[in-house]
């Protein structure tokens, strides 16, 4: 009795062992396989990361460039007012144009 016990033990044994080294064996292949999914995921997301960053780069750049001559032209205008105005108050001299010269 206890010789058959200790034989069916072992059966149950080397069964459990192979049915555990399958699943390990799968399981450890599945995580390689998820693992290399992840890297080429982290690659994709790192190039659109970039195309995004490059486009909008270039937007606020043409943005940034059109504040700036906005900026530019209010300023000039405000500047000929100022210079209007103290040509009226007569603190500073008509400007000549270069035919009067």
């Amino acid at each position: 009795m206890n010789d058959i016990l200790v034989r069916v033990l072992f059966v149950l044994f080397a069964l459990y062992a192979g049915v555990m080294s399958w699943l390990y064996k799968t399981a450890y292949t599945e995580h390689k396989e998820l693992k290399k999914a992840h890297e080429d995921l982290k690659l994709m997301v790192s190039g659109l990361k970039s195309a995004i960053m490059d486009d909008f780069e270039a937007v606020l750049d043409k943005r940034f460039d059109r504040y700036l001559e906005q900026l530019d032209t209010k300023l000039d205008s405000w500047w000929n007012k100022i210079e209007c105005n103290l040509m009226n108050d007569g603190r500073l001299p008509p400007k000549r144009t270069k035919r009067d010269s």
